[in-house]
């Protein structure tokens, strides 16, 4: 706790918050992240997502003949820990009963309003700001992002979600992106055939991503040519555009993948107020406990530009 709100530091417009608070959190705008994670509740404070191989091929079956009983490999385990978030503010009974009007209140109010909602977006898009780097690894000991992801089934291998020189956002970087996805295979070798979502970049590339992704025409060419890109449908959720991305021109490709991008949610937002009896001081504070990361690398292919 730095300090307390007084009289003195605001003379005049303090009134009850609690219900401006809830109206205010209510009438939030929708947060990015919500539309890019899998949003998953959770009883405990941990939560262990384990990867598995899959299946093959169904096996042809004479009219008497045994089925054929496959096994499923066990992969790479991805750990989350469930964090506690919390914020507030205090201030005298004084303060709130000679208040003489609501807008400090709603400015406050507001304020906490916005820290509640930026945090969960901070942490989210920084799973994107340290998607590249090495100190940052999941289960299967690369970062998100990697050249050199080792295959979870017995055949070995490694198969890569970003690519091998690293590019700037352009229309033969997302085709060449595209090819290495539709080309990812299980554990028993078998094609995913994966599609992508869409398409996400810093507010620098978001001028050059919509004319990739929605010029009628090829972008930057004076050939007659279709966009591709646009026609075949390939970010059926669009472009999405985030200022908490910090490599300007980093760029990445979100795909349709069940346990990719996830956020295991162990308390929702809550309110609280409290009053110290030997201070009057009236204490308001929001909290939340929720982890961040992904499952499966395959959920995002992305590049950190040049």
């Amino acid at each position: 706790m730095s300090g307390t709100i007084t009289r003195g530091s605001f003379p005049a417009d303090l009134k009850p918050i609690v219900k401006l608070w809830f109206d205010d959190i209510l009438s939030q705008p929708k947060y990015m992240w919500r539309d890019i994670f899998k949003i998953e509740s959770t009883g405990d404070a941990f939560e262990r997502v384990m990867s598995q191989s899959n299946f093959g091929l169904f096996h042809e079956k004479e009219e008497v003949g045994s089925v054929y009983w496959d096994e499923a490999q066990q992969g790479f385990a991805t750990d989350y820990t469930v964090m506690d978030y919390a914020l507030g503010f205090q201030i005298s009974k004084n303060a709130i009963n000679d208040g003489t009007s609501n807008r400090l209140l709603k400015s406050l109010t507001k304020a906490l309003g916005r820290s509640a909602g930026e945090t969960p977006e901070v942490l989210a898009f920084d799973i994107f700001n340290n998607a590249f780097a090495a100190g940052t690894t999941y289960g299967d000991g690369q970062p998100l992002c990697s050249t050199s992801h080792p295959a979870a089934g017995a055949g070995g291998g490694t198969s890569q979600n970003r690519p091998t020189v690293d590019a700037s956002l352009s229309e033969a970087a997302i085709e060449d992106g595209r090819i290495i996805i539709k080309r990812y295979k299980n554990g028993k070798g078998i094609v995913k055939n994966i599609q992508t979502d869409c398409l996400l970049v810093t507010p620098e590339e978001e001028a050059n991503a919509y004319r990739i992704v929605n010029s009628m025409l090829r972008p930057y060419t004076a050939n007659n040519d279709p966009n591709f890109i646009k026609d075949v449908g390939m970010f059926p959720k669009g472009l999405k555009v985030s200022p908490y991305l910090d490599d300007t021109d980093a760029w990445f490709m979100l795909n349709d993948i069940d346990d990719g991008l996830t956020c295991f949610n162990r308390q929702d937002l809550e309110f609280g107020e409290s009053v110290e009896q030997s201070t009057f001081v009236h204490s308001f504070l929001a909290s939340f406990r929720l982890i961040f990361g992904c499952s499966n690398w395959e959920a995002v292919y992305g590049s950190p530009g040049m």
